[in-house]
């Protein structure tokens, strides 16, 4: 009997210990956003206006309806709010059967990564 207290309580401290340093951890993430968040807005005082520019493409003839969409587009892919980078040029590629296989293998990339996150979440395609 007493060797089932004594493992209990071995694994009651364990458990304890396991959440103080999880407590830890997020304490510490939560200060190292806080004080980028406070940098960040420092350097926008200091300099009256956002590091970040807006879209602005002079080299090429696209419409800013495609320039927006890409954004877009690249914003979700890439999981981030669009003031977190900036599109400095967008080129066509030139058709060849290289470029058609490279178009291929990503479609299928992206296709597979879709097929992951609907499973993860439940919804088989």
């Amino acid at each position: 009997m007493s060797d089932i207290l004594y493992s209990l309580k071995i694994m009651l401290v364990a458990f304890t210990v396991g959440i103080l340093i999880l407590l830890l951890l997020y304490y510490a993430l939560k200060t190292s956003t806080n004080t980028q968040k406070n940098a960040a807005n420092k350097i926008k005082k200091a300099t009256g206006k956002n590091n970040i520019s807006a879209t602005k493409i002079t080299s090429s003839n696209l419409p800013p309806e495609i320039v927006a969409a890409i954004g877009a587009a690249l914003s979700a892919s890439l999981q981030r709010p669009a003031q977190q980078f900036k599109i400095i040029s967008i080129q066509m590629q030139q058709n060849s059967l290289a470029t058609n296989w490279v178009w291929t293998g990503r479609n299928r990339l992206m296709e597979n990564r879709a097929n992951l996150l609907s499973w993860r979440r439940g919804k088989r395609l």
